[in-house]
């Protein structure tokens, strides 16, 4: 469930970045109109916040018909990781090539890491519970 509530939040942080693109008007870091304004915030016409938008939608669909199983939690992992990797790299673009810290971004970043860490662990419960079965 928490994972879930999770996947929400990240949805609307991406949301919140996406519909005010050009004017982010809390900040915290200060950071957050820097990095939306730069040259790394789109990829081709597609703006990044559109990007978490639809990975967001993705991850929180999986974790709505999540399914105990071994191989739907390897797609769990999947569809996590590309996230987490993907974040990293959008983590390190900001911190040395854009020179500026945006806390929405970073705050996404913690709840991929978190949604990846936590499947991640679930299959190893998983997988300890199912040797203890067979045991």
């Amino acid at each position: 469930m928490f994972n879930k509530v999770l996947s929400v939040v990240g949805l609307l942080i991406s949301s919140y970045l996406y519909f005010s693109q050009n004017n982010i008007s809390y900040c915290p870091t200060g950071g957050c109109d820097i990095v939306a304004k730069s040259s790394y915030s789109h990829i081709g016409m597609v703006p990044i916040s559109l990007i978490g938008i639809f990975g967001y939608i993705i991850i929180i669909n999986y974790l709505f018909f999540l399914r105990e199983s071994k191989s739907y939690l390897y797609v769990g992992i999947v569809i996590t990781g590309i996230a987490f990797v993907f974040s990293i790299y959008l983590i390190y673009i900001s911190i040395f090539k854009i020179n500026a810290i945006c806390f929405w971004c970073t705050l996404s970043f913690i709840i991929i890491s978190f949604l990846f860490i936590s499947l991640n662990i679930k299959l190893r419960n998983f997988n300890n519970t199912r040797l203890n079965q067979a045991s």
